[in-house]
């Protein structure tokens, strides 16, 4: 729900504030859902330290604190020294506007306010910076190192067909040779086709191979955490740390880097780490859910990224399904018999971690009738709410809009808007759950036919959705009926 915020506040202007004008106040606050207040000023402080350099930085922004975004698209940070007020209204008002529209990809104005009672938030803000800091210069990175690969994910347990050929044997060539050959190996495809497995098959040869050398295996999630930390923090040997850490590795293997997009600073670091890398025929691996023209990126980073190897993976053939399924099967309890095998490779849309839970599914099912032998009929029963038919068209965001706003009784300016009634919050979120699983539309695309949302709003409705399904049985209805509406209207 929208925060109000009653204290009294003076409205931004080039000069020093005077008793006479009168204080703004009620502000009403967008929930962090729509934008979150912290990630937006914490990537625009980032940015602004590469114009202004570090020493007026902390004297100028030090003791600045967000507040909030209102519902007229006024991103309000707040001060309690009239001078620095002043200040960043005579020389960075207009600056930050910028930055905060270009971050957030929405029309922001930025307003400074003068307010002596956000003193106690701002020393709390100082007190967690300071402990943030400490934490980052003791920390290490969030990587998986020294052999701690998943075991069961090696070049041997992978299954391969026309789907992943290029991919897997781009992949042992690179495992075989690091860093002498396809620098960097882009690899990209949907989810649960095997690009992770790939990564982690590549890390633990090279472990197993090369033991002298250091392998970095990280996601573009906790790169960018680690990134962000290292920018806020008042002690330059933190930057210094996270550069050497990245670019002194022998191997850097980075798993969803689609998250980089709109991150402008945490894209220039990379570019650089990416380089200095390459240059040095250290090796690079990358994974992605989209090729790098698909990435909404820097054309010099899409340049970077193919001047290595692209390999993508594709959906499985009906052959390749089930081989993978033979195979997970095999260490179950039960036995699969081959037509309850071959309903489910036939059924299923390729993800294979959607088999495998399929798979868990019929076992758990078998278990509490006691049958230690399964067969197609009773995998019919175990998933007959896991499949539905075949689509005869492709599904368009507009028919999910349209369906969502039927099934919930809501007209399209409340679904796509920033009203924040809990009806209407839930079912916008179930429709971008739905757009995600249901069409190929990246989260960007996504996020602008909601009204020009983030995409990083789309990402938390689909996350939240995703865990909700697992809890609510009444979400995991309302989801089953209105993907039935979905796939009806595209037949």
């Amino acid at each position: 729900m929208p925060q109000e915020q009653t204290t009294e506040r003076t409205t931004l202007i080039p000069e020093t504030p005077t008793p006479d004008e009168q204080p703004r106040q009620d502000y009403r606050f967008l929930h962090d859902d729509v934008i979150d207040k912290d990630t937006l000023w914490s990537e625009m402080l980032v940015r602004l330290n590469k114009n202004i350099g570090q020493a007026r930085m902390e004297s100028t922004f030090s003791r600045v604190v967000p507040l909030g975004i209102t519902e007229d698209g006024e991103f309000v940070v707040g001060v309690t020294n009239s001078f620095v007020y002043s200040l960043i209204a005579r020389m960075h008002q207009s600056e930050l506007s910028e930055l905060a529209t270009e971050i957030s990809g929405l029309p922001v104005t930025v307003e400074v306010v003068l307010d002596p009672n956000l003193t106690a938030l701002i020393e709390a803000k100082t007190e967690a910076d300071a402990v943030d800091a400490v934490v980052q210069e003791e920390s290490i990175p969030e990587t998986v190192e020294d052999n701690q690969f998943d075991q069961k994910f090696t070049f041997d347990s992978f299954v391969t067909g026309e789907s992943n050929d290029l991919a897997y044997s781009a992949a042992l060539a690179v495992a075989e040779s690091p860093g002498l050959k396809y620098n960097p190996l882009f690899l990209w495809g949907g989810p649960g086709l095997g690009k992770t497995h790939l990564l982690h098959s590549i890390g633990a040869y090279i472990a197993e191979c090369y033991p002298h050398k250091r392998i970095i295996y990280t996601t573009l999630e906790a790169m960018l955490n680690q990134y962000v930390k290292a920018m806020m923090s008042k002690k330059k040997v933190d930057i210094e740390w996270l550069r050497e850490t990245y670019r002194s590795t022998d191997v850097l293997i980075v798993d969803d880097i689609q998250f980089i997009e709109g991150k402008q600073g945490m894209t220039d670091f990379f570019f650089h780490t990416l380089n200095t890398l390459v240059d040095q025929h250290k090796q690079v691996v990358i994974a992605s859910d989209r090729s790098p023209d698909r990435l909404d990126l820097d054309n010099r980073l899409v340049s970077r990224f193919k001047m290595g190897m692209m390999a993508d993976i594709q959906t499985p053939s009906y052959e390749v399904k089930l081989a993978i399924l033979q195979q997970y099967t095999q260490k179950m309890d039960a036995t699969f018999d081959d037509e309850s095998l071959s309903y489910i490779a036939e059924k299923s849309s390729g993800n294979i971690r959607e088999m495998e839970g399929i798979c868990n599914r019929v076992t758990a099912w078998a278990g509490l009738r006691h049958a230690a032998n399964i067969n197609l009929d009773l995998v019919l029963a175990a998933t007959s709410e896991c499949f539905t038919e075949e689509q005869k068209r492709p599904i368009s965001i507009e028919t999910i809009m349209k369906e969502t706003c039927r099934y919930y009784h809501l007209t399209r300016d409340e679904l796509i808007g920033t009203k924040r009634k809990q009806d209407i919050i839930h079912a916008r979120h179930i429709a971008m759950f739905l757009c995600q699983e249901m069409t190929d539309s990246s989260y960007p695309a996504i996020g602008r036919a909601f009204g020009g949302k983030d995409h990083t709003t789309v990402l938390h409705a689909v996350k939240k959705i995703s865990k909700k399904m697992g809890e609510d049985r009444d979400v995991f209805n309302q989801i089953k009926q209105l993907t039935d509406y979905v796939n009806k209207r595209a037949i």
